[in-house]
């Protein structure tokens, strides 16, 4: 096995991370080439790491990656890293997923092994906010003109 770095050692941490939670482009059926995430995962965490060489202080950033799955549904997975140059660590710090464009639920991460649903468990309870929110919107139907309804206002963030 050859030798990595310490920042390579890093990446693969996020990688097999996201891996044991079906976060690949092959496993939610994403367009985007195999590896993708992952590279441009790595270009920001370079950015981050050249950002921080003089001044050192913590920096946020975020990567998507888009996933397809059962009946059409479209899941936007927008995740979120902390680099700490200090302490030369990076974390994820949140997922901020939204089904098909309307329906939203933000996780804070801790802990990625325990604290990163897998990627069907967020499929799963996006389409159950969006279940529960089309049962709502029949039983009381909003007495607003259809023409004054805006699509943000059928958006649902929902905080764990």
């Amino acid at each position: 096995m050859p030798l990595q770095t310490l920042f390579q050692r890093i990446i693969q941490e996020q990688e097999t991370n996201l891996f044991l939670k079906n976060f690949t482009e092959k496993m939610i059926a994403s367009s985007a080439a195999p590896g993708l995430f992952i590279q441009q995962l790595k270009a920001a965490f370079g950015e981050a790491i050249n950002s921080q060489l003089w001044l050192p202080s913590p920096v946020e950033f975020s990567r998507s990656m888009i996933g397809r799955f059962e009946k059409e549904d479209t899941i936007d997975f927008l995740f979120s890293f902390r680099y700490d140059p200090m302490q030369i660590r990076l974390q994820m710090v949140e997922l901020d997923a939204t089904l098909n464009g309307r329906y939203q639920r933000i996780y804070p991460i801790r802990q990625p092994h325990r604290d990163l649903p897998p990627a069907g468990k967020v499929h799963n309870d996006l389409s159950a906010i969006r279940d529960k929110t089309e049962e709502q919107e029949v039983q009381q139907p909003d007495p607003r003109p259809a023409s004054e309804l805006l699509p943000s206002s059928r958006t649902r963030i929902i905080h764990p």
